[in-house]
């Protein structure tokens, strides 16, 4: 960790930015998506389902611009000789990210539901009038989900988990991939 740059730090950080907005979307759906098809919103297994779908979009994401982009000074060489055990190893110290992803969810979803009996999973449900047209319909649905607080805790929950595992991803990436 002694040759730490500015640049690539920088870069990293686009890239978990970028790829934290890939996972969100990919959660919000996936989340989204269980619950239509049957999954009660207060079951753990939204937040599971939501955050392994997100951090698989966020690898096919994070991977390539990592490669490609963050790490630059990395041996490219060794890297592409290599690349299925890279892509293994990176996808492996993600996935040791992804479990802290999911304890620092799961951490949040349950100390809220029992301290304050608010659960962040169902921040997406708002009743919306049937008789309105569909951009009636998108606008009150962005208005309640806006005005929930459940969706204010669910983005801070959110926010706490990627910067504990930006900072882990870095830290990990740089001491055993790209050197």
């Amino acid at each position: 960790m002694k040759n730490l740059n500015k640049g690539e730090i920088i870069r990293f950080i686009v890239t978990g930015v970028l790829s934290a907005i890939v996972d969100f979307i990919f959660s919000f759906l996936a989340s989204f998506i269980s619950q239509k098809a049957g999954i009660p919103g207060n079951s753990v297994w939204c937040t599971v389902i939501g955050t392994i779908i997100g951090f698989l979009a966020s690898i096919g994401v994070g991977y390539p611009l990592s490669v490609k982009w963050v790490y630059q000074d990395a041996d490219k060489n060794k890297i592409s000789k290599h690349k299925k055990t890279h892509l293994l190893f990176f996808t492996l110290l993600s996935a040791a990210g992804l479990m802290i992803g999911i304890g620092i969810m799961s951490i949040f979803k349950v100390s809220l539901n029992s301290g304050l009996g608010i659960n962040i999973d169902t921040w997406m449900n708002v009743s919306i009038p049937t008789d309105y047209n569909f951009w009636q319909k998108i606008g009150a649905w962005i208005s309640g989900v806006l005005t929930n607080i459940a969706f204010w805790y669910f983005a801070l929950a959110f926010v706490v988990k990627s910067l504990f595992v930006l900072t882990f991803n870095y830290y990990t990436r740089k001491k055993f991939l790209f050197r």
